[in-house]
């Protein structure tokens, strides 16, 4: 499986295709993780209160992350049942990763 989940852009990616689901949950340095079936990194961002940028971290373990693969699946799953995208109520709308539900 291929991952990404970019912070800012509130998006994450599931070999290839996205839907948008709050990431506001990660941490305030935190700009985005790629994964490739069992190896990754996370980026960060240097925040201006921060003396130094952190650097990329390599990761073999997502399991931090499964919040956002669950909420990924759940849409893709109503996507595939209603055979349309997801309801979004409003345009500034994005899927809460732990309620399962738009805010």
């Amino acid at each position: 499986m291929r991952l990404t989940i970019i912070k800012d852009d509130h998006r994450v990616y599931v070999d290839g295709v996205s839907y948008e689901i709050d990431c506001s949950g990660l941490p305030e340095d935190f700009h985005a993780l790629q994964w490739d079936d069992n190896i990754g990194h996370v980026e960060y961002v240097k925040l201006p209160h921060m003396k130094e940028h952190k650097p990329n971290e390599i990761i073999t373990d997502i399991s931090a992350y499964q919040t956002y693969i669950d909420a990924h699946a759940k849409l893709a799953e109503q996507n595939k049942n209603q055979n349309t995208i997801p309801v979004q109520p409003h345009a500034n709308a994005i899927f809460d990763p732990i309620t399962m539900e738009w805010k």
